[in-house]
């Protein structure tokens, strides 16, 4: 009859050691017919299959995660460990758009800033000194004598000829104040008959036939001390020179740099 070892092999009935480990088979007891076999351990894989035991479920009455039994250290390492949450936020990227747009609006708002303040100091502090300069009294007098032409031309084209003040025998042009024209050419050509930006009038006059006429601005210092009206354009330098438009063109007009040439104006 075969018999177990010890160690859990099995042995022919013949043998009288164990094959696996050498270790003796046991006597047979003498009142019994079989031999006396210890219980075999459990198998590797069956000792793999069964599950460990349960941690005790800690409660109001009983022990807690932490804590340990009579068993020491083996108790504690079978206690579950307590669950630990995840970081919050770990692993999500950050949106740096909200950021870059909030940057960029504080920017806008400053350079908007900046540019109220400099539209504010160029328009009560630099212009009305530039508007107040005889350069600008000039370029502003060539263009109030732009707009009278173009009044006096509409007024030639529907009456046939350039409004006259009537005519000075000894003078090929009968030079009047444009203001006397008020009645002919407000308000459907003009709205208002302008001084020049140094306050003084204008002056205007037309030719024997009407056919043509001369609109003169007398400068910084108001004193028309033209002697003839000059046959080819030309440019002044002085303040104090005389701006001249004849028929629609300029034939004395400022150029390049310009200067007080008098201590008038």
């Amino acid at each position: 009859m075969d018999w177990t070892c010890e160690c859990g092999t099995q042995n022919p009935d013949g043998t009288k050691f164990c094959n696996q480990c050498g270790a003796p088979r046991p006597p047979v007891h003498p009142r019994r017919n079989t031999p006396s076999v210890p219980a075999a351990p459990p198998k590797e894989s069956e000792a793999k299959a069964i599950p460990p035991p349960e941690p005790p479920q800690s409660g109001p009455g009983g022990p807690s995660a932490g804590s340990t039994g009579p068993s020491g250290a083996g108790s504690a390492s079978r206690t579950a460990p307590a669950a630990v949450p995840p970081p919050t936020g770990q692993g999500v990227p950050k949106k740096k758009g909200k950021g870059c747009l909030l940057w960029a609006v504080v920017i806008l708002a400053v350079l908007l800033v900046f540019c109220l303040i400099a539209a504010a100091v160029g328009y009560f502090v630099v212009w009305p000194k530039l508007k107040g300069s005889n350069r600008i009294k000039q370029a502003t007098a060539v263009a109030e004598m732009t707009k009278i032409s173009v009044a006096l031309e509409g007024y030639k084209t529907s009456s046939g000829a350039y409004p006259s003040p009537g005519h000075n025998p000894d003078s090929y042009y009968s030079i009047v104040d444009p203001g006397k024209l008020a009645p002919q050419l407000t308000p459907v050509y003009l709205k208002t008959v302008p001084l020049d930006p140094w306050g003084h009038p204008y002056q205007y006059g037309t030719s024997p036939d009407d056919g043509s006429y001369v609109l003169i601005c007398t400068g910084s210092d108001g004193v028309n001390s033209l002697e003839q009206i000059p046959s080819e354009p030309k440019d002044t330098h002085c303040y104090e020179d005389e701006i001249v438009l004849e028929k629609g063109t300029f034939v004395q007009k400022p150029g390049g740099e310009q200067e007080a040439c008098s201590k008038v104006g």
